[in-house]
């Protein structure tokens, strides 16, 4: 990753950590990837907090499954929804999240 450039490891940072928090707690992702990005990014010279940060805002971009997170399992639980309505929205929601960040 050292001859790669920043924007493009950020956002391959970006959507593993947001698609892998859908089946993952979010916690345990954000404290597992972010000890290993900061010495990424000092290999690659450049400031670990422009990983860091965007990581550990993607972290919290679970939206899909109702594993994800409780309030996910909380709305799933009344019945109202099935699993394909919410990979549908939570799908968008993961890709806006992306794009924003």
């Amino acid at each position: 990753f050292t001859d790669w450039d920043p924007f493009i490891v950020v956002l391959i940072v970006v959507i593993l950590l947001c698609f892998l928090t859908e089946v993952t707690s979010n916690v345990t992702t954000a404290e597992i990837m972010l000890p290993m990005l900061g010495p990424m990014a000092v290999a690659m010279q450049i400031n670990p907090l422009l990983l860091m940060i965007p990581a550990t805002i993607s972290c919290s971009l679970a939206f899909m499954l109702p594993v994800a997170t409780a309030p996910n399992t909380i709305v799933f639980g009344t019945g109202r929804l099935n699993i394909t309505d919410m990979i549908k929205s939570g799908f968008l929601l993961n890709i806006f999240g992306i794009i924003v960040l």
